[in-house]
């Protein structure tokens, strides 16, 4: 906003992209407000659908959710922020892989999951010596991409062959098991929880507060997922 010189004298109206206003005997040049022609625009459209998606799976996933908070940035907007360039849109909808979907927003590599015999998850191969502890949670795949907890377990026996073994409540049906190491950093790390409340609302699922992993002390590895069955 910039004032005008008194000798141009008093007028109001439109000087190219701007406007002449008097404002308390002052004489002010502003931009005209820019009017969107079209608010539903293909890129807007698939955006909001994105954002959509991304809300559902972070209400889904909020239990599992461990990134690092990052100033006012939540861990839940740091899952979205991670994960939404991931989605795809097609036909009017938007969709993501599950098994690309990243929880702690750590480095490095974890071996796969691996399910065998009466619901026995270890890793396919050894962990990187400086993880300490596994994280393993089970979602039963719905429509849509929904995900329901069936069983979630923070391991810490390492076991002879560094696989962390654990036993979980699998489905029958279609499932995926996502996967995250704890590295204590040479002191003990603490694992917390926050509670949370999901609410639907407008076809949006809001999280009044989060329920989500916390990790004092440590840092986290990158996500690694196995997914059984298809939908």
């Amino acid at each position: 906003m910039a004032k005008i010189n008194p000798l141009l004298g008093k007028g109001t109206g439109k000087v190219g992209a701007f406007l002449l206003q008097v404002n308390s005997g002052v004489q002010i040049l502003k931009e005209k407000p820019v009017k969107v022609a079209n608010p539903n625009t293909d890129a807007q459209v698939e955006q909001r659908a994105k954002l959509k998606l991304m809300s559902q799976l972070a209400a889904d996933l909020a239990q599992s959710i461990a990134f690092p908070k990052k100033g006012l940035v939540s861990s839940r907007n740091a899952f979205i922020s991670a994960n939404i360039g991931k989605c795809t849109f097609n036909e009017g909808k938007a969709e993501i892989t599950l098994t690309d979907i990243e929880l702690a927003g750590g480095s490095g590599n974890l071996p796969a999951p691996a399910v065998g015999q009466n619901n026995a998850l270890a890793l396919s191969a050894a962990a990187p010596a400086d993880v300490n502890a596994v994280v393993y949670a089970a979602y039963q795949r719905g429509g849509d991409n929904q995900l329901l907890l069936i069983d979630q377990k923070i391991v810490s026996e390492a076991g002879a062959d560094n696989t962390f073994p654990t036993t979980m409540t699998m489905p029958d049906s279609s499932y995926v098991v996502y996967v995250y190491g704890v590295k204590n950093n040479g002191k003990a790390s603490v694992i917390e929880y926050m509670d949370y409340v999901a609410i639907l609302s407008s076809g949006f699922a809001q999280l009044e507060a989060i329920r989500s992993i916390v990790v004092k002390g440590g840092s986290l590895t990158a996500t690694t997922a196995l997914e059984h069955g298809s939908h």
